[in-house]
């Protein structure tokens, strides 16, 4: 039962890194890194939200998650 704990304070530990914008190296070495600007520059009034495009977005994707499961 110890391991399990020990992963989760490994995995909290992890995640405040992230939320500092600090990549985990897992090599052992540590070191600061600026986090990267998000830009978020997608224009969403360019897409096709009607119900046939949208059905024909999920057949195609589903498809392809059918074709990489052989």
């Amino acid at each position: 039962m110890q391991e399990v704990y020990i992963q989760k304070d490994m995995f909290a530990a992890e995640q405040a890194q992230t939320e500092q914008g600090e990549p985990t190296v897992h090599s052992g070495e540590r070191r600061r890194v600026a986090p990267l600007p998000v830009e978020q520059s997608y224009d969403f009034s360019e897409v096709d939200f009607s119900e046939k495009a949208v059905l024909e977005s999920l057949r195609r994707a589903y498809r392809v998650l059918l074709s990489s499961r052989r």
